[in-house]
């Protein structure tokens, strides 16, 4: 079941479905059709504290709600801050913020809701292709630029490990999730707290843990040899462990990780250079189907959410589609299969386009048998069949001796007075030029 209305914060969007979920909150598939093209995107819904059972404890122990609001009203000031800063930099190597909004709870806490672009996750990317050490060569070269942007803005990301990685459709990683993890760390009681991490630096790993540009450089470390082993830590987290591993390649991760902060790099920019001049042959970016791969995972995680019914244009709606039968609000359920049969003992509903094409066929029709009685009525066919024969029998009056020829199949006979040819033939009362032939009637 999800309590989740996206639309709140962003008007016309809806959710679609669960593309997977953390300790720092959960990444729904997202669907607008605003402008008339269903438009898909990404948004990560974050909710401070992530269960009421923390507000309860603390309100038990004496804390009031007024100071467990203003208390977590901080971290939304903060995260709202980091995350506005951080759209200010612009790194082809950095997951993009597209918007941002925030949701204050009826009592204390807030919900927050980032809305991206549309990425393909690190780990299902290299499902098709085990990953290697030109692979992690070239990972980390992108990371380290996007790290330096960051830097350049006196920023620390904070979260450097697979799950916060992604891939672009060109076949480009990206680092997502700047500073969340960072941020909402310090509010305390373990109540966002993953534990602890392989790709974290030691000094994390102490009570006053504190981020740092160092901190970060060593999670890149790790991560890249993560990569080079084909997305497996190698036994002790150690890079002499990976078979094969071109010995330039392990001697800069072996300084990333190096286990004080000042014997590591001590800028991302700087580390970069030292990977630009490897010669480990190059590392062709294999192109990702963001979109598709989304649909799939929403698939596995349990289908579509349908949150409000949507009615058709032609049923007097807004938007275009069908109308969907939908469940409760927020209720998860599995993407129907798509059946043109009707139901049995269910009359098949007639759509607009149907009707519209009978009606057609109708006019069409109609149109045809007015056409062929106009034409009747002007054409007379019956008229012109009274006329021959009136003249017929007014020929055959004159004939010398006023006799008939009433025999069929005469009418065409040699020396009938219809015959072709014999209109000038003597002794024919009618015949043009005969007036005044001697031997006729009027002689």
């Amino acid at each position: 079941m999800s309590e989740v209305d996206i639309s709140k914060i962003w008007p016309g969007w809806r959710l679609e479905g669960v593309l997977g979920s953390g300790p720092f909150g959960t990444a729904y598939l997202i669907r607008s059709e605003t402008e008339g093209n269903a438009v898909f995107s990404c948004a990560k819904v974050i909710k401070v504290p992530p269960a009421r059972e923390a507000i309860d404890n603390a309100m038990k122990m004496g804390i009031s709600r007024d100071l467990l609001t203003t208390y977590f009203g901080k971290f939304k000031t903060d995260l709202n801050w980091d995350l506005t800063m951080y759209r200010t930099v612009k790194s082809p190597y950095l997951v993009s913020i597209e918007d941002l909004g925030f949701l204050d709870a009826q009592g204390p806490g807030w919900t927050a809701f980032v809305r991206t672009g549309i990425y393909t996750p690190m780990s299902t990317y290299f499902q098709k292709a085990p990953s290697g050490q030109e692979d992690a060569a070239r990972l980390g070269n992108e990371l380290a630029a996007a790290l330096d942007a960051l830097t350049e803005y006196g920023m620390v990301h904070g979260g450097v490990k697979p799950e916060n990685v992604m891939v672009t459709d060109a076949g480009s990683f990206a680092l997502a999730d700047y500073g969340i993890r960072r941020c909402l760390e310090k509010t305390g009681s373990n109540i966002f707290s993953e534990g602890e991490s392989d790709f974290d630096a030691p000094e994390l790993l102490t009570e006053d843990k504190k981020y740092t540009a160092a901190s970060d450089i060593y999670a890149l470390g790790m991560l890249m040899c993560y990569v080079a082993n084909g997305c497996v830590m190698p036994p002790h987290r150690d890079p002499d462990n990976i078979r094969g591993l071109d010995p330039s390649l392990a001697a800069i991760i072996k300084r990333a990780v190096s286990f004080e902060p000042e014997d590591r790099y001590q800028t991302a920019a700087q580390m970069r250079v030292e990977l630009s001049k490897l010669h480990l042959g190059k590392s062709m970016p294999r192109r990702a189907m963001a979109a598709a791969a989304a649909f799939d995972t929403v698939k596995r995680n349990g289908g579509a959410i349908r949150t409000q019914p949507r009615k058709s244009a032609i049923e007097g709606g807004s938007e275009g589609g069908g109308t969907r039968t939908e469940p409760r609000k927020g209720e998860v359920t599995p993407e129907p299969r798509r059946d043109s049969r009707p139901t049995p003992n269910t009359p098949t509903p007639r759509t607009g386009g149907e009707g519209r094409s009978k009606l057609g066929l109708i006019i069409a029709v109609a149109a045809v048998v007015i056409i062929v009685i106009l034409a009747l009525l002007i054409w007379r066919p019956w008229s012109s069949n009274a006329n021959i024969d009136d003249n017929n029998n007014n020929s055959d009056e004159n004939l010398i001796g006023g006799n008939v020829d009433n025999n069929p199949g005469d009418d065409n006979t040699p020396g009938d007075a219809n015959t072709p040819g014999d209109a000038n033939t003597p002794g024919d009362s009618n015949t043009p030029g005969d007036d005044n032939t001697p031997g006729d009637a009027n002689t």
